[in-house]
């Protein structure tokens, strides 16, 4: 059986997190207090009790240039020992039918094994630079932001940032201000640096026993970039500095010795394809033929602007990739080369790639 949590679910729930997941118990019982909510928490029961949980975290995404509302996907979590028997599986479509039926084009997160999730169309639609350096620092002009100083100019500052790429929280002022107590209540810092009155870079950190991991890097520029670092490197003290950037940022790191690597992030489910056309709001004469093997709404044939048609699609894709394209993440001409894309119009398609380009893809929020 599968049905929402109550109040009275929520040491069960706290119960799972701890069984499946490694976060410390100040951070996870932080997050029961702050972010949890049995309304957002979908439970499959058996045996009189709940062995498998997710929840749905509402989240405002900016696609390209557009925000629109949708679900983080996070705490997915099945009690060891009714592990293997498909619970996930169901708890997942089902959160799908229903995030779908609230009225919510898309839904995201971060997997630790997107094996998992691809088998039904949640595919990466964001990468990061992974990076490691090891080093000494230089002291910089940085301040050390605590909970009792106004946030606004942090936010001011990331959302600044944020214009660049697609697939990124556009956080409200409350989001914001929830990620800033999720540093602290993991034993993690805050500094950032003004020029002319003004904080044009900030970065979150927490410290662990053989390394220093800055969890968000928020920067205007290489000298705002290098200055973060260079303090950080110098709290770190000789231990290894991990921390993750956008890709675009690796000409900006040639300097510093280490490791880095481009990975993937977090992975998108369009939910109504119809509906996420029509938030994006590209009209162009020609006509989109989706399947998905999961959510009758998807199939068909729309226009640019979702309007169902009955007539010819002028491109076919799989509901997975039409999310991987429409955010951004891939070209309609990449997907094309890699076989998941039936061309009818190559005029169509060339336009269609064009009104839908690759952008930069990146992502903070992990649930």
């Amino acid at each position: 059986m599968i049905k929402w949590a109550t109040q009275k679910d929520k040491a069960r729930i706290f119960e799972l997190w701890q069984l499946c997941f490694d976060d410390s118990f100040a951070w996870t019982n932080w997050y029961f207090e702050e972010r949890f909510s049995p309304k957002r928490t979908l439970c499959l029961w058996q045996d009189g009790q709940i062995v498998s949980d997710l929840q749905l975290n509402p989240y405002p995404l900016k696609i390209r240039s557009t925000t629109i509302s949708t679900l983080c996907v996070s705490g997915v979590a099945t009690h060891p020992l009714w592990q293997r028997k498909g619970y996930m599986r169901q708890l997942l479509i089902e959160a799908m039918h229903i995030a779908e039926q609230q009225g919510y084009s898309c839904m995201f997160n971060m997997p630790q094994n997107n094996n998992i999730y691809s088998k039904y169309d949640h595919l990466y639609f964001t990468n990061k630079l992974c990076a490691e350096i090891k080093g000494r620092g230089k002291a910089g002009a940085v301040e050390n932001y605590s909970l009792d100083k106004d946030f606004l100019p942090l936010l001011k500052c990331y959302c600044k940032f944020i214009k660049n790429y697609s697939g990124i929280v556009n956080r409200t002022p409350s989001l914001f201000k929830l990620r800033l107590k999720d540093t602290f209540a993991d034993g993690g810092s805050v500094i950032y640096n003004k020029s002319k009155g003004k904080i044009c870079g900030y970065c979150m950190y927490i410290p662990h026993k053989d390394y220093l991991e800055c969890t968000e890097l928020i920067y205007d520029s290489k000298q705002t970039l290098d200055l973060l670092i260079n303090s950080l490197l110098q709290f770190a003290n000789g231990k290894k500095l991990q921390l993750a950037l956008p890709a675009d940022a690796a000409p900006l790191l040639a300097e510093y010795k280490g490791k880095r690597q481009v990975c993937p992030g977090n992975v998108l489910r369009v939910l109504n394809a119809p509906l996420f056309l029509k938030q994006l709001n590209v009209n162009l004469p020609y006509n989109i033929g989706i399947n998905d093997k999961f959510l009758a709404c998807n199939n068909g044939v729309f226009t640019s602007l979702g309007e169902t048609t009955h007539a010819q699609a002028d491109i076919e894709i799989n509901i997975g990739e039409f999310g991987q394209w429409l955010s951004g993440y891939y070209s309609l001409k990449a997907l094309y080369a890699k076989g998941e894309v039936k061309i009818n119009n190559s005029n169509a398609a060339i336009a269609l790639d064009a009104a839908f380009p690759k952008c930069l893809c990146y992502s903070l929020e992990a649930y």
